[in-house]
């Protein structure tokens, strides 16, 4: 086994042989618990630790049609208490997550790493259950009224109940990535835009009942550069919007279509390929060029537009300010694109993800890759500009932790969400989600973080008086002295 200490939630990777080339119903037991599986081959399983095995040794074992194996000893762990502002992170089994995280009204925590995986996690951070597919996955995770979750991986857009088993799936039978959506819209249906530029048998622009069935479609998108980045739909009154390009006939830019899925028109826009955002006054706002922002009403004229910077998505708070990174800043906007206020993140700043603003308008919250440097993470108060908190990320696995999918919002606001990128370029690579406490306060949390197979410590600095310690006897476990 890769560790014989783990906390609650933690990675196992056991190796062996005569496990099957697939799962099946096969198992692994920890504890007498079953851990969800993420990866299986003949030789290679990785686990995660549920929060039903008990605390202490526990004995780790693979059960499978064919026998059942020999036991190995797991120390089980409760997981690491909050330090600072990250309540909780979670090591997921692959590259990076880009794909905004979904979150459910119970809490439930939806994470989509890149190989598509989808993770289902309690709200302190536990495992309930992995959904495991086979196609590159980042666009977003969805949560419709009822509890179905809504991802894509590949060319197949999936709905599983809230227990994890599959309720139904839709592919692009030409083989297209998604590449916007799915996302749910007012009236309960699904959105989504494959990029099958004209294949045949492309499904393009769609229109999926929550039963699955495909109400509308329009062949011929594909992104207008080529960028494969997140892209959620966009919905105003009776319309929604996206942006990409139509090779059939040639109409690029922001597209304009009803909710029952009839296409209107389109506008030259998007020269960043970035999702639009709809603003509380019913206009669109969507980028023009690399660095320019327009305004357009729902009738597709061009009200305003302005030069800002290298632009990310926009996202737009309930009373109608507009939050973009441009440049190396976090703008606030104006209804009329005027600013508001500027805020300077750092000179080698790159805002993957974009600012997110909460439902209750008060706190804007983004990720930030530092060029060369950890990463780290910003809470800036949405009236003002000012930094309310910030989150330095720790340097591990032959990299830096960075924030790059856009955050989400727990039902309360009390808790942010974001991806995260470590290394790519490792024989072991994985990836984090984070789960930041928007609450107030210091200034600044620095975590430097000591994977959980290494037994020595390293200080940690939290704010004015406060030190973290990794537990010598307990690997893993942070405590407060």
């Amino acid at each position: 086994m890769s560790a014989t200490t783990l906390a609650q939630a933690g990675r196992l990777k056991i190796s062996g042989s005569g496990f099957g080339a697939e799962q099946g119903s096969s198992l692994v037991k920890i504890g007498g618990a079953t851990g969800p599986v993420s990866n299986w081959t003949e030789t290679s399983i990785t686990a995660y630790v549920p929060d039903a095995s008990p605390l202490g040794s526990d004995a780790v074992q693979v059960v499978t049609s064919g026998g059942t194996s020999n036991t190995l000893q797991l120390t089980v762990t409760a997981r690491p208490v909050a330090v600072g502002h990250v309540q909780w992170r979670f090591q997921a089994d692959d590259l990076y997550i880009r794909s905004r995280p979904g979150v459910a009204p119970d809490g439930t925590v939806y994470a989509l790493d890149v190989g598509g995986h989808l993770y289902a996690l309690t709200p302190d951070g536990g495992v309930k259950w992995i959904y495991n597919t086979v196609g590159v996955a980042i666009q977003a995770v969805e949560v419709g009224p009822d509890g179905t979750v809504y991802f894509a991986s590949g060319n197949t857009i999936y709905a599983l109940n809230p227990d994890g088993s599959l309720k139904w799936k839709v592919s692009d039978p030409s083989g297209a990535f998604v590449g916007a959506g799915p996302t749910v819209g007012p009236n309960g249906n699904l959105y989504a835009v494959t990029e099958e530029a004209g294949l045949p048998n492309g499904l393009g622009a769609i229109t999926l009942s929550p039963q699955g069935q495909v109400i509308s479609q329009r062949p011929g998108y594909v992104t207008g550069r080529g960028d494969d980045q997140p892209r959620e739909i966009a919905f105003g009154a009776n319309q929604f919007y996206f942006v990409m390009n139509n090779a059939i006939d040639q109409t690029n830019g922001l597209h304009f279509f009803d909710l029952s899925g009839n296409f209107l028109f389109a506008v030259l826009a998007g020269g960043a390929d970035h999702q639009p955002a709809v603003g509380a006054n019913g206009n669109i706002y969507s980028s023009m060029a690399i660095n320019q922002l327009g305004e357009f009403d729902s009738s597709g004229n061009l009200l305003r537009s302005s030069i800002l910077g290298s632009l990310t998505a926009p996202d737009i708070s309930s009373d109608g300010t507009i939050y973009v990174g441009a440049n190396l800043d976090v703008l606030a906007l104006n209804p009329d694109l005027s600013t508001k206020w500027r805020h300077t993140i750092s000179s080698g700043a790159l805002l993957r993800g974009g600012p997110i603003v909460n439902s209750a308008a008060a706190l804007v919250v983004v990720g930030v890759s530092d060029i060369g440097a950890p990463g780290f993470v910003q809470g800036i108060d949405a009236s003002t500009g000012n930094l309310s908190w910030q989150v330095n990320l720790p340097a591990e696995n032959g990299g830096f932790v960075r924030g790059i999918s856009r955050a989400r919002f727990s039902p309360d606001g009390s808790a942010a969400y974001i991806g995260m990128d470590v290394n790519d370029s490792v024989p072991e690579p994985y990836t984090y989600l984070y789960a930041f406490d928007t609450g107030a306060g210091a200034a600044t949390d620095t975590v430097k973080v000591i994977a959980a197979q290494y037994s020595h410590c390293a200080p940690l600095t939290s704010g004015p008086g406060d030190q973290h310690q990794l537990d010598r006897d307990a690997p893993g476990l942070c405590h407060l002295h």
